[in-house]
């Protein structure tokens, strides 16, 4: 009787967890031999051919300079941009221990200067693109708020942060929304500034698509 009862309470009540790849498990499942990792709503997105990566290359940025990213999402796209990752990466560079990086909002920051376009892959090798108009953009510039060739400065940074120098990849796992009309930028300097020394760093973003 006690077995029946316990086979029992565990059907009726399971207790979820949550492993530290942020999967969720139904420990009742796994104490009965029936366990199954239940996705994420990210994984869940990625399946439904709605996530999205984008990286830059491995650019040289001079010194006194800063990393600059942009990633838009068009007004109209009927969605919005929920991002869960971002990355940096930097070789070994003596004079920049470590780097900083720094978030902004925007709805109309443009990059001046020399400007590289990335194309924004789906998670799904094949899978379809992201709503028409999205773009992701990176350039390498001096001085912060930076003005823009739309004639704007970035606001205040929303968010900071340290980026190892030692070819380490540091993975920031927090969630952003990016609505439509909005713009996302990350910048990525030396202490308080741009950086000491010439260094190589990338940067990479993962999101999904939601509707509004």
């Amino acid at each position: 009787m006690p077995d029946t009862y316990l086979n029992r309470s565990l059907y009726a009540d399971p207790v979820w967890l949550v492993d530290g790849n942020g999967n969720t498990i139904d420990l009742a499942a796994l104490l009965t031999g029936t366990a199954a990792v239940v996705p994420t709503y990210d994984d869940q997105r990625v399946f439904d051919g709605a996530g999205f990566t984008v990286s830059t290359n491995i650019v040289a940025v001079p010194a006194n300079n800063y990393l600059l990213t942009e990633l838009n999402n068009p007004a109209g796209s009927g969605v919005n941009f929920i991002m869960v990752a971002r990355s940096f990466s930097c070789n070994v560079v003596g004079g920049n221990a470590p780097l900083e990086y720094l978030r902004y909002a925007s709805t109309s920051y443009l990059p001046s200067g020399t400007v590289t376009t990335v194309t924004v892959n789906n998670r799904i090798s094949g899978g379809a693109a992201p709503p028409a108009g999205t773009t992701f953009r990176y350039m390498t510039g001096t001085g912060l708020p930076v003005t823009t060739n739309g004639g704007s400065t970035l606001a205040t940074s929303t968010s900071a942060g340290f980026v190892p120098t030692n070819g380490e990849e540091i993975r920031i796992r927090e969630i952003v929304a990016v609505a439509p009309g909005q713009r996302l930028v990350y910048a990525v300097g030396g202490a308080g500034g741009g950086l000491a020394t010439t260094a190589r760093i990338k940067s990479t973003q993962l999101f999904y698509t939601r509707p509004v």
